[in-house]
C-alpha cells in the first residue's frame, strides 16, 4: 500500500505579484525571502477540502510554520485569513484561496533594498569568530545548501567567543578537533526555522 501525498495550496496570487511588482522584488537577492513567503502557504498533505479546514487543527507548512484552522459563523479561517474561496481541486493538491498573507517574514513596507547576506552579518555585528569557525568546520557549504534551508543559527558574538577560558578557545580552533568543533556548531543550527 502506497501513500499519496498532494499539496495544500493557500494563495493569495494576485496581491502576492502586485507587491513584488510595486517593491521590484524579482532580483536574485530576494529569492530567498519570497520562497520562503511561499513555502509559509504550502502544506504537504493528503487532500485538505473545506470540512477538513473548518475542524479545529494545526497544520504544518513547508516553511515549518505552524497554522490553526478554524470555522466560525459559516467562514473558514487559516490563522487570521479568511478562506474566500476553496475547492480548487487540480491535479496535484487543492487550491485555497485566503484574504490575506498567513505569515510574511518580512513586513512589507520595510523591506531593505538589498538584502544581507550571513557574511554581511557577521562583519558588520560582531560575530566573525563564530562564523569563521563554521567556515573552517564545513559547515557554511551546508548551510548554503538550499536543501538544508531554511535555518536559524545561534551565534555567539565575537566578545562572547574572546571571553572563554584559553584552554577551550586552544580546543576548538585546534586542526585536530575538528570532529567535536562540528558537533558544538551543530548545537547551534536549527535546521526548517527561519
Amino acid at each position: 500500500m502506497s501513500l499519496q501525498y498532494s499539496y495544500c495550496y493557500c494563495y493569495i496570487v494576485v496581491v502576492f505579484l502586485l507587491l513584488l511588482q510595486k517593491r521590484a522584488m524579482t532580483g536574485p537577492a530576494h529569492r530567498e525571502l519570497l520562497a520562503s513567503v511561499l513555502r509559509s502557504h504550502i502544506v504537504m498533505c493528503h487532500t485538505l477540502l473545506p470540512a477538513d479546514l473548518a475542524r479545529p487543527r494545526n497544520l504544518t507548512s513547508l516553511s515549518g510554520t505552524v497554522m490553526t484552522t478554524r470555522s466560525q459563523e459559516g467562514s473558514i479561517f487559516i490563522n487570521d485569513a479568511n478562506v474566500t474561496y476553496s475547492n480548487g481541486v487540480s491535479v496535484n493538491g487543492v487550491f485555497h484561496e485566503i484574504s490575506k498573507f498567513l505569515v510574511s517574514p518580512f513586513p512589507v513596507d520595510n523591506l531593505p533594498a538589498t538584502l544581507l547576506n550571513l557574511t554581511d552579518v557577521a562583519e558588520r555585528h560582531g560575530y566573525k569568530t563564530f562564523f569563521k569557525l563554521l567556515q573552517d568546520s564545513g559547515l557554511m557549504d551546508l548551510l548554503q545548501d538550499h536543501i538544508f534551508q531554511p535555518v536559524t543559527l545561534f551565534m555567539p558574538s565575537d566578545k562572547v567567543m574572546a571571553a572563554l577560558p584559553k584552554e577551550q578557545r586552544d580546543f576548538l580552533f585546534h586542526p585536530d578537533n575538528r570532529a567535536k568543533l562540528t558537533e558544538y556548531l551543530k548545537y547551534h543550527i536549527l535546521q526548517g526555522r527561519k
